[in-house]
């Protein structure tokens, strides 16, 4: 649970999404989503994804220190997991919406200024996911993963003593 959890804590500063705009003079328009930017933003998706993610990170250091977690806790890194992917889907999706107009314009005014150029309509090539957003999810993935396999109780450990 402490690996996918700082896996996710790491991922929220590289860029999740990028944008590739062709422009009038050519070269490639790019901008780009990381985590930590839109998270401080304001109340937002990624916001809930990173408090989804310092959730889990505490979780993890209480059950490192104490050896065992309480069905409770459980509970609540399950739902932070849960909660995490889905906000961060919300985000990348957000992110393609908003930008979908721009797209549009900037392809037709680089088609209109540029006839004789080929540009293929290729999305992947427009949209495309960054290391940052893969590897968050897979990091709640991983947490979850986690919290699925730590003991329920301490009842070994006191059959041994």
């Amino acid at each position: 649970m402490l690996t996918g959890g700082i896996l996710s804590a790491f991922c929220f500063f590289m860029p999740w999404m990028k944008l590739n705009l062709p422009s009038d003079d050519g070269k490639s328009l790019a901008p780009e989503i990381t985590g930590i930017r839109e998270a401080t933003r304001g109340l937002n998706f990624a916001t809930l994804s990173l408090i989804a993610v310092l959730t889990i990170l505490g979780i993890s250091i209480y059950c490192i220190l104490n050896r065992r977690i309480p069905r409770r806790f459980r509970t609540v890194a399950h739902i932070c997991c849960i909660i995490g992917v889905l906000c961060i889907l919300l985000t990348l999706i957000q992110f393609a919406a908003f930008y979908k107009p721009y797209i549009t314009v900037a392809i037709g005014t680089y088609l209109a200024r540029n006839p004789q150029t080929e540009f293929e309509f290729d999305l992947y090539k427009i949209y495309r996911v960054q290391l940052g957003g893969v590897g968050t999810v897979i990091g709640f993935i991983l947490a979850y993963i986690g919290t699925c396999n730590i003991s329920k109780s301490n009842a070994s450990m006191e059959n041994n003593e």
